[in-house]
């Protein structure tokens, strides 16, 4: 698309405005989707260009978002966002986001049309059962390679059930992931720990290690160091406490069950 089809699509003030809430909206659905910061940063940057930005200042933080532009004629429009929505791994979303982005960059499309596709994204239903099928394989997974019998798979994969459970029905109330990860750990533990405890054969370290597995925030502390060393220091550090804090709720919410039983 040539320079004057792209002006054609950023009219009036209001044009600018909704550009911005949509880049906006893009970058929030990277960032509750696992991506790092330098991902949801350079997204954003390349997107207004794609749509005639002179000049682009992007700052992202795992709670909030920064965006102004400065459009053809000097003038500026800035927009912020805060990221209430609990960090999450969604790479379905996250492949979604990614590839509609590239494409626009390389083909900018009329504003109403980037809006419908990119809620199109954003209010798409993840596939339950393969959701699902991948909890079970995980938390089975690791109870093999812990050296778990028959026994600790079994309890493995009904703790990965549990889980999973936890993470439709209980995650939309909680309002943090150290609260999320807390209760899911209890729940998890009390439904677990007993059991395995009264099998004779059965290994309760082995299975509660094996689903703990499921909840360790591993991609985000990569993510989190990653940032760091990219530069983006203040994000990095914050998501990076933010991970010990959910190993912590974690290591508690497991630890509370063991010792009360």
């Amino acid at each position: 698309m040539t320079n004057n089809d792209v002006s054609s699509l950023i009219k009036t003030r209001d044009d600018e405005n909704r550009l911005l809430h949509i880049i906006l909206d893009v970058g929030e659905a990277l960032m509750c989707s696992g991506a790092e910061v330098n991902r949801v940063e350079d997204t954003m940057g390349r997107l207004a260009r794609a749509y005639g930005a002179r000049e682009v200042n992007v700052m992202a933080i795992t709670a909030s978002l920064f965006l102004t532009v400065r459009f053809k004629g000097g003038h500026e429009c800035t927009q912020t966002r805060r990221i209430q929505s609990v960090a999450g791994n969604d790479f379905t979303k996250f492949d979604a986001i990614n590839t509609l982005s590239r494409a626009v960059c390389k083909d900018p499309i009329p504003l109403i049309a980037l809006e419908n596709r990119v809620n199109g994204i954003l209010k798409a239903r993840p596939d339950r059962v393969s959701d699902l099928i991948g909890y079970i394989l995980v938390g089975m997974g690791f109870g093999l390679f812990f050296g778990g019998n028959f026994w600790d798979l079994l309890l493995s994969t009904v703790g990965a059930v549990i889980i999973f459970l936890c993470s439709i029905y209980l995650a939309p109330f909680c309002m943090n992931t150290i609260v999320y990860n807390l209760i899911t750990a209890a729940i998890t533990g009390f439904c677990i720990y007993p059991t395995a405890v009264f099998i004779p054969y059965a290994n309760a370290d082995t299975v509660l290690i094996a689903d703990i597995m499921l909840l360790i925030p591993g991609l985000a502390m990569t993510n989190a160091v990653r940032d760091i060393i990219l530069g983006d220091t203040i994000a990095g550090i914050m998501r990076l406490i933010e991970t010990f804090l959910w190993s912590g709720a974690l290591a508690i919410g497991f630890l509370a069950i063991m010792v009360w039983f």
